[in-house]
């Protein structure tokens, strides 16, 4: 790359305007969300509170985004849920990024899998269906899950196909257990690493040992050093580069030159299939396009992926890299 201008092509989108969603959170001074009285409010869990202003501040301040913290009233149906993001992606448009936190409960495979909120609605929620609705529009999502999910959708019928843009997951791990094999409560490991090593990264972009940096890079590449999460995190993506295929391919990356220009963190889409073709920071493979090398460096104990399952039992439609 030549510099800031190199960026403003077919191989990097930047965006008009970027939309943080914090998923079941009450505004913190909380008397009117979107024109609605919020007349009852369920209080949460300490770790669940905290997750949520951690990661509302750090988008606060190095997002340059509109915060929207999502909650909803007592009395809150499920198709009034679906009915706020259906407004919301209309409001949207291509040009734009919309990112989804969430922290909580989630479980169920493929179809049934579910979010169960502190607040309202008071009852699980299909999260499969808003992952569905959002593939299905024109707008670019950014989903940053502190929650369970199944790392291989067994998606046959490619319902989670995604043609009009990208929509990218960055995913804990699975969930500790006791010797009894009940899963434990969560500790905010994966929350406090995401957001604490790209609060770092960023400083070191703006004002430290990473001034000369210009390599645009990843999330999970920022995070690969930490040792303090329980399990590794997923990014889970539903376009995947294959060989003799044309049809682009995309991935959020952050770019180090615009960082620093605007003094905040800039997320493009990274085209890394097709014509024009961006490089990640160096290290960083792709499992599906790599996954002769990966494997063979998971079978001998290296490389940054985790033991890709084999070809044949891949799922069609969402795919994984786990990290190492």
């Amino acid at each position: 790359m030549d510099g800031p201008d190199a960026i403003d092509g077919p191989d990097a989108k930047k965006y008009n305007s970027i939309h943080v969603y914090i998923v079941d959170d009450p505004d913190r001074n909380p008397t009117q969300q979107r024109g609605r009285a919020l007349t009852h409010l369920v209080e949460k869990p300490d770790i669940h509170k905290w997750s949520c202003k951690v990661a509302t501040d750090f988008f606060t301040k190095y997002g340059s985004a509109v915060i929207h913290p999502v909650c909803f009233p007592s009395g809150t149906t499920e198709t009034a849920y679906f009915q706020f993001w259906t407004q919301e992606l209309g409001k949207l448009t291509s040009d734009d990024l919309m990112i989804i936190y969430y922290h909580g409960e989630a479980g169920g495979q493929d179809e049934e899998w579910s979010w169960r909120f502190t607040g309202y609605p008071k009852r699980e929620v299909n999260a499969y269906r808003l992952l569905r609705t959002i593939n299905e529009s024109t707008v670019d999502c950014l989903m940053l899950l502190d929650c369970f999910i199944q790392t291989r959708f067994t998606d046959k019928q490619k319902k989670l196909s995604r043609v009009n843009g990208h929509t990218e997951i960055i995913a804990r791990g699975a969930r500790m257990q006791d010797s009894h094999g009940k899963a434990l409560a969560s500790e905010g490991d994966f929350t406090e690493a995401l957001f604490g090593n790209l609060t770092g990264y960023l400083v070191d972009l703006l004002e430290g040992e990473r001034k000369k940096t210009v390599a645009p890079t990843f999330f999970l590449k920022i995070m690969a050093r930490d040792k303090s999460m329980y399990s590794n995190p997923l990014r889970i993506w539903f376009s995947r580069p294959q060989a003799g295929r044309s049809q682009p391919v995309f991935r959020f990356l952050i770019y180090p030159d615009m960082t620093r220009k605007d003094g905040c963190m800039k997320i493009y889409r990274a085209q890394i299939q097709g014509e024009k073709e961006v490089e990640e920071d160096e290290g960083i493979q792709d499992m599906e396009s790599e996954a002769g090398v990966v494997e063979k460096e998971a079978r001998e104990g290296r490389g940054i992926f985790c033991s890709p399952p084999p070809e044949d039992v891949r799922a069609e439609g969402a795919h994984t890299a786990l990290l190492e």
